[in-house]
């Protein structure tokens, strides 16, 4: 037993090392190495002998001791991925996350928030450093694409962020062309208030109204 122990220990600081450094992992990622218990206890054991970290409950990364290129502290992203792969949701960018990603802001929201299909999860994965991911019922998980998807997640709360005329030709001119034709192509799952802008942005405006 003890001999399956390390050796499935071995295995997965092998797999952790074969994926980016800065990516965090859950006990479903090693499901092709072990049991689910024998996976567990060998995550347990690495993280008492400081191999690897374990960041919150469930959640584990390479130990930044031992390598130089994984940062001090996970990212939002790695662990909303994270949370999203072992449950099997999909998950986005909510609002300030999104203008983020598409340009449209340089700001890091205090608290780093998510859609996502599956319920509401809040997690702490440093001290002072939390993610929160929200369910969400939106079309955004339908027939869009990820790029796609994130577009109008950032444009969502138009009361809040107004976008302006060169805020739509930043975006008219930086987005790639599969991702305007996959918006044009699902333009009625797009929430009416913002088909207009998003013609605008692909450069059919009054696409819908023909």
């Amino acid at each position: 037993m003890h001999e399956q122990l390390y050796a499935c220990e071995r295995d997965i600081l092998s797999f952790m090392y074969a994926k980016p450094h800065d990516e965090v992992f859950t006990v479903e990622d090693f499901d092709a190495l072990g049991s689910y218990d024998a996976v567990r206890k060998a995550l347990s054991r690495l993280a008492q002998s400081e191999n690897i970290e374990r960041i919150s409950m469930g959640l584990y990364r390479l130990n930044p001791k031992w390598c130089n290129d994984v940062p001090v502290l996970p990212s939002h992203e790695a662990v909303a991925h994270a949370l999203a792969r072992r449950s099997h949701w999909r998950i986005l960018p909510a609002t300030e996350l999104a203008r983020r990603r598409i340009g449209l802001s340089d700001e890091d929201p205090k608290l780093p928030k998510y859609l996502s299909t599956g319920p509401k999860t809040r997690v702490e994965y440093a001290p002072g450093h939390e993610v929160l991911l929200v369910h969400s019922a939106a079309k955004l998980f339908d027939g869009l694409t990820n790029e796609a998807a994130i577009v109008i997640s950032a444009l969502s709360d138009l009361d809040r962020h107004r976008i302006t005329i060169d805020e739509i030709a930043h975006l008219s001119k930086g987005l790639a062309p599969d991702v305007k034709e996959n918006l044009i192509e699902n333009l009625s799952l797009v929430p009416p208030r913002l088909r207009p802008i998003i013609e605008l942005i692909c450069d059919c405006y009054g696409r819908s109204r023909r």
